[in-house]
């Protein structure tokens, strides 16, 4: 199968892409790793008129420790890059953890970690992990106040966000854990790298 014919935009800023997800409006769809939506684009699941292709903008890949002792991710880093960061392993070792079943490694080095969030697959792993990690996500628009939504109420439905079409979450920062904070994730799957039939994670302190 091939997608129905579709504009394709590449910008290089984080302003670019709003300014064209504004003039898009509903026909604009947000191309973060793209190992969904080119699948469903493929299949014709999916129609957008337009992709706004997020893979030009440096800015939005980066692992940096925030003031209080958490983390915060761009919403372009590869998962591979979540699994393997030293910050990440030493500050949330839950997320390495999770991210190492989801898929094989060539998906982890394509597939980004806000993409994967903002797709809200409700058999993916990191969109119910960022809501057991109380993950804050930064939701910014043009023309608009940037905002910050508790991973808890980005999520309303299974594929449904409160992201709205102008909308591009650019960033999610995980808060510290308080000492003695231990953590742990286990899944059901029909094969290795597929995805979860069932899974389980708990944050105890």
């Amino acid at each position: 199968m091939k997608p129905a014919q579709f504009d394709y935009f590449a910008p290089a800023s984080v302003e670019e892409a709003l300014d064209k997800l504004a003039e898009l409006g509903y026909e604009g769809k947000v191309l973060a790793g793209g190992q969904s939506l080119i699948a469903a684009m493929n299949f014709r699941m999916a129609r957008p008129g337009s992709l706004v292709d997020l893979n030009n903008i440096p800015e939005l890949s980066y692992i940096k420790p925030t003031a209080d002792g958490g983390l915060a991710i761009g919403t372009m880093t590869r998962v591979y890059a979540v699994e393997h960061s030293p910050e990440v392993v030493k500050r949330f070792p839950l997320l390495p953890e999770v991210a190492h079943f989801i898929g094989h490694a060539q998906i982890r080095r394509r597939g980004s970690f806000g993409g994967a969030i903002a797709h809200a697959d409700p058999s993916g792993q990191l969109p119910g992990i960022a809501k057991v990690m109380n993950a804050k996500c930064l939701i910014r628009s043009k023309g608009k106040e940037d905002r910050w939504v508790d991973a808890a109420d980005l999520i309303i439905g299974p594929f449904m966000t409160v992201i709205e079409y102008e909308d591009l979450l650019t960033e999610v920062v995980l808060p510290p854990n308080p000492p003695k904070t231990g953590s742990s994730y286990q899944q059901v799957a029909r094969q290795n790298g597929g995805y979860a039939l069932a899974a389980c994670a708990s944050v105890l302190t």
